[in-house]
């Protein structure tokens, strides 16, 4: 009480003297208070860095025109520990595919296009398209080979099936350079995956979709289950796939099973055509042409990418339902297989994106805190990243990430310049001019 009696009384002689001119007439007046200097806000450092625009590599494609950004695959040729960069890219033809590799090196941070030193040649085809890709050791040298799952296109050119074929291809690495190891069984190749030295293609077309080999010199035939052509993954010493199910195989033989249940029901597909796709009705909602067609593998447990089109109030037999017309929808569903079996856990994701397209996904620890993130590359917007809490949750990053004006993008998230913090890498996939840029980040997220 006696602090608050005082504070008021001095809040009352500070009004007092302000009001009364400051007391006795003719006394001098009380002078001014110092100027008091405005605090320098703080400086905030942007997260992330202007754009590094890659080399355009005009003079290392085929033909002028819209050219589609196949994949972008990150490999270290030279194990200095810079990434550097292969990109596959394609136009389709009405009688073939026209394609082109080029190699992006990272020297330090300096790129720069190299195919006449790594490929041999300015112009490097292989006549096919990169639908997936499995970076490992195949030739036991240190260095990464890439290994594809090619096919010709998805439908829309071609009158037989068999027409879209290829057979797989193996970049494999020799002293700084690759060599295009063409070998196998052609099929309409759509899965890939390495394990221990052993890598194993699957495709949809021929009656055995699944080949698996090892290199000594010469690329030998192994055995491996006939998992689906759509996606399969290494899990352990297991091997889970996903046709009309999912399937876990052991020594050959599926030792468990989870089924969805779906009618197979008519619907106008992209391609225009009236085809039977799957319906399945998830957590209350329909989807139709609805799968998984993306798996991923941390330790023990694996992250399906679920998709469809969403038909909202319910499906309604006899609608002409139009592929393009619906609203795409994807989520994420884990599964554990430490026991021998497929579990589905419920997932750790918060705030999920579900609402835009997208293929692909990896798991990394994206902000190198020792626990794994999710890293989604959305094909037309930024990417949506999924930090770990350290508590067993994936939170959505809502930070600001780089943008591009181009509508239709692929991203990645790579340390480029070996600072042990991830950059972003954000491609356009289809464009006249086709460019790559880099957005360094100042630290990790």
């Amino acid at each position: 009480m006696v602090m608050k009696s005082q504070f008021s009384a001095l809040l009352v002689s500070i009004f007092i003297i302000s009001a009364c001119g400051g007391g006795g007439g003719g006394s001098s007046p009380a002078p001014a208070p110092a100027p008091t200097s405005t605090p320098t806000p703080p400086v905030v450092t942007p997260q992330w860095a202007d754009p590094i625009t890659l080399p355009t590599p005009t003079e290392y494609l085929p033909q002028s025109g819209s050219v589609f950004t196949s994949m972008v695959i990150p490999v270290d040729l030279y194990n200095d520990g810079y990434t550097d960069l292969i990109v596959h890219y394609w136009y389709q033809e009405q009688d073939d595919v026209v394609d082109a590799l080029v190699f992006y090196n990272n020297d330090s941070g300096n790129w720069s296009i190299k195919n006449e030193e790594v490929f041999g040649s300015k112009l490097v085809q292989m006549n096919v398209t990169t639908r997936k890709y499995v970076v490992g050791d195949l030739n036991n040298d240190g260095i990464d080979d890439v290994a594809l799952a090619v096919n010709k296109e998805d439908g829309t050119q071609y009158q037989e099936q068999s027409e879209m074929y290829a057979k797989p291809i193996v970049l494999l690495s020799n002293n700084g350079t690759y060599s295009i190891e063409e070998f196998g069984n052609a099929d309409w190749l759509h899965a890939v995956d390495i394990k221990d030295g052993v890598v194993s293609f699957a495709g949809f077309g021929s009656a055995i979709p699944a080949q698996s080999y090892t290199y000594n010199g010469t690329w030998n035939s192994v055995d491996i289950p006939n998992v689906s052509g759509l996606t399969f993954k290494y899990v352990g010493d297991y091997i889970l796939d996903y046709g009309d199910r999912l399937n876990l195989y052991s020594n050959g033989s599926i030792v468990d099973s989870l089924l969805w249940e779906y009618t197979m029901v008519p619907i106008q597909v992209w391609t225009g055509e009236i085809s039977n796709v799957k319906l399945i009705t998830l957590d209350g909602e329909d989807y139709i042409g609805a799968g998984v067609d993306t798996l991923e593998v941390f330790e023990n447990t694996v992250v399906a990418r679920f998709q469809g089109r969403l038909i909202e109030g319910g499906y309604v037999d006899g609608t002409n339902y139009v592929e393009t017309e619906l609203p795409v929808y994807n989520k994420m569903l884990f599964f554990d297989t430490s026991a021998g079996s497929i579990s589905s856990m419920s997932s750790p994701i918060k705030n999920e994106v579900q609402d835009k397209f997208y293929n692909f996904f990896k798991i990394k620890d994206v902000n190198n805190d020792g626990y794994y993130d999710v890293f989604v590359s959305l094909n037309q917007s930024t990417p949506a990243i999924y930090l770990n809490n350290m508590i067993g949750d994936l939170e959505l990053y809502t930070d600001t990430l780089p943008t591009t004006d181009n509508s239709n993008v692929r991203s990645e998230f790579i340390d480029f310049n070996n600072d042990q913090v991830n950059d972003i890498l954000i491609t356009t996939i289809t464009n006249i001019s086709p460019e790559i840029k880099i957005y360094k980040a100042k630290e990790n997220l």
